[in-house]
C-alpha cells in the first residue's frame, strides 16, 4: 500500500493520526510511505513507520520529497523506477 502525507511542524499531518486510529486489517501488510515538505521533514517518516509497525504492518520503502513551492517530478519518477526495479527482482 502506498501512503503519503505532507509534513506539518516536522511531523506527519494530523490526518495520518486519524487514519491510523480507525485503520483495521493492517497486520501483515506492506507499506511504501512518503512525505512532502518545503524544507525540513523532521521525523515524519520515522513516526509513520513506528505507527504502522505498532499496528502490525511493515514499511518496505520510504522517501521524502522536498520542494519550496513544488516537488520535482523527476524525483518522484526516480522513486517509482526504483520500486519497479525492486519488484522485478522479487
Amino acid at each position: 500500500m502506498f501512503l503519503g502525507f505532507p509534513t506539518h511542524g516536522s511531523r506527519p499531518a494530523t490526518v495520518f493520526n486519524g487514519y491510523f486510529e480507525h485503520a483495521q486489517n493492517i497486520d501483515g501488510k506492506n507499506y511504501i510511505v512518503f512525505n512532502t515538505c518545503r524544507m525540513v521533514p523532521g521525523k515524519t517518516l520515522e513516526i509513520m513507520q513506528t505507527e504502522i509497525e505498532k499496528k502490525g504492518g511493515s514499511v518496505v520503502n520510504k522517501r521524502t520529497f522536498k520542494g519550496l513551492f513544488r516537488i520535482k517530478m523527476s524525483k518522484v519518477e526516480e522513486f517509482v523506477e526504483e520500486l519497479n526495479q525492486e519488484l522485478m527482482k522479487s
